[in-house]
C-alpha cells in the first residue's frame, strides 16, 4: 500500500524538486564562521602543506557538520556499535567497523587525498572534482561552493 502511494506521488515530488531551487545548507556568513571554528579546533590534525586539500577538508567538515550534527553522528555510532556493521564515523564520515574519532577521520581523509593527488598534473578544478568524486558525497556542488568561499576568503 505504501509503495503504491509512493509510486503515485514520486512524479509530483520530482516536479516540485525541479521547480524549487535547491537551498544551500550553509550560507556564506556561516561558512566563514564555521571555517574559523574548525580551523581553530583541527588545524594541528590537518598535516598537509597542500592548501587545496586543506581547504577541501574544511569545506567537507563544514558541510558534514551542518548536515550531520554531532548528536546525529553519535546515534549513528551507537548503531554501529550495536550492529557491528560498518557505519560512517567522525566529522569526515569515514566508514569503518570500529569507532573512529573526528581527528582520526580527518587524518584518514587527508592521507587518502594526498595519495590521490600524488604526482598529479591536473588543474585545481580537476583535482577538486577528482577528490570530491572519490570521496563520494551527496552534494558535491554545495561542498564546491563552500570550498570556493573558503579559498576566496583566504585570498583577502
Amino acid at each position: 500500500m505504501v509503495v503504491y502511494i509512493y509510486s503515485l506521488c514520486k512524479p509530483q515530488i520530482n516536479k516540485v524538486n525541479q521547480i524549487i531551487p535547491e537551498k544551500r545548507t550553509v550560507d556564506k556568513e556561516n561558512t566563514i564562521m564555521l571555517f574559523a571554528k574548525y580551523k581553530n579546533k583541527y588545524h594541528k590534525v590537518i598535516k598537509t602543506k597542500n592548501t587545496l586539500i586543506t581547504n577541501l577538508i574544511y569545506a567537507i567538515m563544514i558541510y558534514n557538520g551542518t548536515t550531520k550534527p554531532n548528536a546525529l553522528r553519535k546515534v549513528t555510532e551507537l548503531r554501529g556499535m550495536i550492529t557491528t556493521k560498518p557505519v560512517p564515523y567522525g566529522i569526515m564520515q569515514v566508514t569503518s567497523k570500529i569507532k573512529i574519532t573526528d581527528e582520526e577521520s580527518i587524518g584518514i581523509v587527508v592521507s587518502n587525498f594526498e595519495k590521490l593527488l600524488k604526482n598529479s598534473k591536473l588543474t585545481e578544478k580537476q583535482k577538486v572534482d577528482k577528490l570530491l568524486t572519490d570521496y563520494n558525497l551527496d552534494n558535491k556542488n554545495e561542498i564546491l561552493e563552500i570550498y570556493n568561499e573558503i579559498s576566496e576568503f583566504l585570498k583577502k
